[in-house]
């Protein structure tokens, strides 16, 4: 499985033309809580902020393959804030 964070967050153009952000590969993730679970290290982290360098509001994509072709999932990123009551 192949996660793919893409530059751009409109889903009015393909995929293929929203860049590459990030790429992610789970083939060496480690399967937990009898399957579960993934963990999955990651080579750098990823900021959780709008804008520059985060990852909210871009478009991601999820494939089963590493090819990258026809994706399983499509979504954009995104982040609620509920206040305590």
């Amino acid at each position: 499985m192949v996660v793919v964070i893409h530059k751009s967050g409109d889903f009015t153009r393909s995929a293929e033309d929203c860049g590459l952000f990030h790429r992610i590969a789970f083939s060496g993730a480690s399967i937990l809580e009898n399957g579960s679970t993934v963990e999955l290290a990651l080579r750098s982290p990823i900021s959780l902020q709008v804008g520059d360098d985060g990852i909210i509001g871009r478009r991601v994509s999820v494939f089963s393959k590493s090819e990258m072709k026809d994706a399983c999932a499509e979504g954009i990123v995104g982040f609620n804030f509920a206040s305590s009551l």
